[in-house]
């Protein structure tokens, strides 16, 4: 979608993050996902809410997956985050 969006072929796409960032287009959107969670969960710290449910808003179907993602950005799982921030 994004390549379509760019008018660009996809292969064109991955070559150019691949050059530029030295990264592949699941990573850059990994990152990009974990750093909006990240957000989401320092604004909700203070309220009632479920980790499941801001991993769906960012794009993770599973709170596994999701837990794996935050995991490797941060070494923690977002539970232990959530508890350190407070």
């Amino acid at each position: 979608m994004v390549a379509e969006n760019l008018g660009i072929s996809p292969q064109y796409l991955a070559s150019v993050l691949a050059e530029n960032a030295q990264k592949t287009f699941p990573q850059i959107l990994n990152e990009m996902r974990i750093k909006r969670a990240t957000e989401m969960l320092n604004e909700k710290k203070d309220q009632p809410f479920k980790i499941i449910d801001v991993a769906r808003e960012v794009g993770y179907s599973s709170r596994e997956t999701f837990n794996r993602a935050f995991k490797k950005v941060h070494h923690m799982s977002p539970g232990e985050f959530l508890k350190r921030s407070n």
